[in-house]
């Protein structure tokens, strides 16, 4: 049997493979939880999902999902995974990251500056950004709003990004990006001041979600830029 009776885990070339499959074509698509669900996965076990699994996954819709069916998947994802990019490039590759990470994946193709960003476009460093913050969770105080932040940091680079003068900029990304944060995640996440109920704290105060990430991180040392920001947020235990 599959998990929840949708994916063969008992297949032992599949499992030596690391192979995600689907049992059922009918059955599988029953429920469209189930393209976030391979994508968990896929980041939480290192599973690449099958070619025909990817292609069902394409032609399903997830726009009438109920919100906290999609934050529970994306909450495993950012919590569980050592590299919880893998939930977001799985979702890509089956071209369904639009009905719920619109923002994000507005960064795809948005170019940095070499010199500051060797590692590429907007889209790779945020999921550097992303899998740096996942080595850092268990030294957060609030190791969601860690990943949060680390996932929304960029994405006013979508709307900001320019070249003047021969070098690419992004002037005014970080308060571009607050409303960006707000359209991605006010419907998975109750906002402002809240999130699964719990509420997060600056040294001074309570904290909106969409300002979390506001830091700029400029270059490749991900580990080092995130944790200047977990310091700036005093996520670390006192």
């Amino acid at each position: 049997a599959g998990i929840d009776g949708s994916f063969n885990l008992c297949d032992v070339r599949d499992l030596a493979a690391g192979t995600l499959r689907h049992v059922n074509d009918a059955s599988f698509a029953e429920d469209p939880l189930r393209v976030l669900r391979a994508a968990q996965f896929a980041a939480r076990f290192h599973f690449r999902i099958a070619p025909e699994t990817v292609q069902l996954c394409r032609r399903m819709a997830l726009n009438a999902l109920a919100r906290e069916r999609v934050m529970e998947e994306l909450r495993k994802a950012l919590l569980e995974a050592d590299q919880p990019a893998i939930f977001f490039t799985s979702l890509a590759e089956m071209e369904q990251l639009d009905p719920w990470f619109a923002e994000l994946a507005a960064l795809r193709g948005v170019p940095q500056d070499p010199a500051w960003h060797p590692e590429g476009d907007v889209w790779a460093h945020t999921l550097g950004v992303l899998d740096g913050a996942a080595s850092l969770r268990e030294k957060a105080r609030e190791p969601l709003a860690l990943m949060l932040g680390a996932l929304c940091h960029d994405l006013g680079k979508a709307v900001c990004t320019r070249e003047e003068n021969g070098r690419i900029r992004a002037i005014g990304h970080e308060q571009a990006g607050v409303p960006l944060t707000r359209a991605d995640f006010s419907a998975l996440v109750p906002l402002a001041h809240s999130l699964d109920g719990q509420r997060f704290t600056y040294r001074n105060g309570t904290y909106d979600l969409a300002l979390l990430g506001h830091h700029q991180l400029r270059t490749a040392a991900v580990v080092l830029e995130t944790v200047a920001a977990l310091r700036s947020i005093d996520l670390y235990p006192t």
